[in-house]
C-alpha cells in the first residue's frame, strides 16, 4: 500500500482529484477484468464450437454409413441398420447426458460398431462391386471410430465456467 500511496498517488492531490483518480483506477481495473473475461469466453466458445463440429462430423459419417449399407444384401442390411440405430440411440440417450454432466464416457456404444465389423467379416463377397462396398463400409466405420474418439475427448474439456460466489 505504501508503494501505491508514494509513487502512484502524489501527496499534493486534493480530495476531489483523489476521487477522480480512484474512479479512473477502478475503470482501468474494470476494463482489464472485462478483457480477460472476454478472452475466457472466446476460449470456451471455441471449445463449444469444436464440440459442435465433432457431433456434426459424427452425424455425417453415420449418414454415409447408412447409405453405403443400403447396397448390402437385405438380411445383412437390416441387421446393420439396427446396429446403427442402436448406436445412435445410445449416444443420444446416454452419452450426451454423461457429456453434459462432465462424466466419463465408457465404451458401451462401441459394441454396436464391433457388431457391424463382425457382420462384415462374416460376409463373403462374390464380385468386385461387393468388394468395393465392403471396403467403403469398413473405411466409414474406421472414420466413425475417429470422430467418436474426438467427440469424447472434446467432452472432457470444460465448456462452462463454474459459478463462483
Amino acid at each position: 500500500m505504501f508503494i501505491f500511496n508514494k509513487y502512484i498517488i502524489p501527496n499534493n492531490f486534493q480530495k476531489e482529484e483523489l476521487g477522480s483518480l480512484g474512479g479512473f483506477l477502478s475503470g482501468v481495473v474494470g476494463s482489464m477484468y472485462a478483457v480477460s473475461t472476454g478472452f475466457v469466453l472466446i476460449y470456451l466458445l471455441g471449445n463449444f464450437n469444436k464440440a459442435q463440429e465433432g457431433v456434426a462430423a459424427e452425424s455425417i459419417v453415420l449418414m454415409r454409413l447408412a447409405d453405403s449399407v443400403g447396397w448390402l444384401p437385405h438380411e445383412m442390411r437390416l441387421a446393420i441398420y439396427l446396429d446403427i440405430k442402436n448406436y445412435t440411440k445410445d449416444i443420444i440417450q446416454r452419452e450426451w447426458q454423461l457429456m453434459k454432466d462432465g462424466k466419463k464416457i465408457g465404451p458401451e456404444a462401441l459394441s454396436f460398431l464391433q457388431d457391424i465389423n463382425k457382420r462384415l467379416q462374416a460376409y463373403k463377397v462374390n464380385d468386385q462391386m461387393q468388394i468395393f462396398i465392403k471396403k467403403e463400409i469398413i473405411k466409414e466405420i474406421k472414420e466413425l471410430y475417429t470422430v467418436r474418439y474426438n467427440r469424447v475427448k472434446m467432452s472432457y474439456f470444460p465448456l462452462n465456467i463454474p459459478n463462483i460466489g
